[in-house]
């Protein structure tokens, strides 16, 4: 026999950046408590009092306002430290406009696929129209990456196949620094949701008796992305600072595992920070173009704003 316990908290935050540091604190003291009974959380977190009233849910037990919320968190905000220098020049010459057969979306059954808003047999068009400049870029760019290929963390089957047309894309010559930076940053964060579902489902697993897993999709897009990593990478040489960061964050995700065993596709890119915090990602072994250390960032510089 299992028991379900909702704790419903109000959400007394403030709608800024340290009521969410607020809510992650209080989150991550429900994880201990429900370990400590053997159990785990299943969170639902929102800011404000909309939370609907249980006192119409006819649970089997309630109990209301039992007195023993445990205080929020007063959560330290630093101030964040200024962002760095990096360049987005110089820049290569931007190409003529990729034609769309360069990308290979012709090869992928998009009709049998899925993305977060339903079927994904829009999602080469939407490509098209970044690739040719028919979109918006800031606009239609994240709203194919993060409403329809990676929804709040949640990879669908089409998100590997467009990933890696936008890697393509990138690779190209028919896009400016700022906009293949945006590329490079999305792969890595896409690429990042294999690691999230393990560390998100490690209390379920524990219960249960099992090892984490990550969902088949994630899986599926982690390996898209390291297989098109070292190509990106080799673009090294002729990319500027800000694009060597978001290239530099991208090898970390694959960087050399245990036991001396690189991870897949990166052929040798390895990233390291030295005690002052600085980033240096190296080329591949020696005999091969790119070899030796570079410094990406500085202590201060900042991938995202």
């Amino acid at each position: 026999m299992s028991w379900e316990v909702q704790a419903v908290d109000e959400g007394l935050y403030p709608r800024s950046l340290a009521g969410y540091r607020q809510q992650g604190a209080v989150e991550r003291q429900a994880r201990a408590i429900a370990r400590a009974h053997g159990g785990f959380p299943i969170l639902m977190a929102r800011l404000g009092r909309d939370v609907p009233s249980l006192q119409h849910a006819c649970p089997p037990i309630l109990r209301l306002n039992p007195g023993s919320r445990p205080p929020v968190l007063l959560v330290q905000a630093l101030p964040a430290p200024p962002p760095g220098q990096l360049s987005l020049t110089p820049d290569s010459p931007v190409r003529v406009l990729i034609r769309p057969d360069s990308l290979s979306l012709d090869a992928v059954r998009w009709q049998e696929l899925t993305a977060a808003c339903g079927p994904a047999a829009e999602i080469p068009a939407l490509i098209t129209g970044l690739a040719q400049g028919r979109r918006g870029w800031k606009s239609g760019f994240d709203d194919l990456v993060f409403n329809r290929l990676v929804h709040q963390g949640t990879c669908y089957s089409a998100t590997a196949p467009a990933l890696v047309a936008l890697a393509r894309l990138a690779a190209s010559g028919a896009l400016p620094a700022a906009k293949r930076r945006d590329i490079y940053v999305a792969l890595q964060w896409s690429a990042w949701q294999y690691y999230a579902d393990i560390i998100d489902g490690r209390d379920v697993a524990a219960v249960y008796g099992r090892e984490p897993q990550p969902s088949k999709w994630a899986a599926q897009v982690r390996d898209a992305v390291s297989s098109v990593t070292p190509g990106l990478l080799a673009r090294w040489a002729s990319e500027p600072s800000a694009c060597r960061l978001a290239l530099a964050a991208l090898a970390a995700t694959f960087r050399s595992r245990p036991g001396g065993r690189d991870a897949d596709g990166c052929h040798g890119w390895r990233v390291r920070r030295d005690p002052g915090g600085r980033l240096y990602a190296a080329g591949p072994p020696a005999g091969q173009q790119g070899n030796g250390w570079r410094n990406v960032y500085g202590r201060r510089d900042r991938l995202l704003e």
